[in-house]
């Protein structure tokens, strides 16, 4: 019950979810929020890349890169899970990083991403999600989503079409962030 906001990049596929979910929810103010930044797991060739470069990741963090499924473990501690995708189409621009097309290309592609990862089937594959979890929960709950079967049934809970961050009417007054909101 210290914090009314917080923010994590990339660290949950380094903890045991479960026990990060709980601690999490404990010291958030009730009506908090967090806000979740994390690559995934469902695609195949990012997934790959990740297990032939061992040098630059431990085998937990390959092992434990967060899914879908993983979602259903936050929703047993925060009463709201939100969950938007980033960066599927516009990974083919990476060989052109370092050309005048690099640019315009990503550009392009972000226009697609944009599109086609608001589809739950589709998002899952992108290589990164941001997940906003608000309302701690003080005692964890059942889990709501059904685990096992199609990966899609779990997505299907959440609201990949998220325009921006929605935080408590506390946290979005002007001066409460330094900005107007999110």
């Amino acid at each position: 019950n210290t914090f009314d906001f917080g923010v994590e990049y990339g660290a949950l596929h380094h903890v045991v979810l479960d026990k990060a979910m709980a601690e999490l929810s404990r010291i958030l103010k009730p009506g908090g929020a967090m806000i979740c930044t994390e690559a995934m797991k469902h695609n195949y060739f990012i997934h790959k890349y990740r297990k032939r470069t061992p040098h630059l990741r431990t085998a937990w963090e390959v092992d434990h890169i967060l899914g879908v499924d993983d979602i259903a473990t936050m929703q047993k501690y925060f009463r709201h899970v939100s969950v938007r995708f980033f960066h599927l189409a516009v990974l083919a621009a990476v060989p052109f990083r370092k050309t005048p097309l690099f640019k315009p290309l990503r550009a392009v592609l972000d226009r697609v991403d944009s599109l086609i990862l608001k589809s739950q089937a589709v998002g899952k594959y992108g290589w990164i999600m941001i997940i906003t979890l608000s309302d701690p929960l003080k005692q964890p709950v059942a889990i709501r989503v059904p685990l096992g079967g199609h990966a899609a049934r779990c997505v299907r809970r959440f609201e990949p079409r998220l325009k921006r961050v929605d935080l408590p009417h506390h946290l979005t007054r002007r001066g409460a962030l330094g900005v107007g909101g999110l």
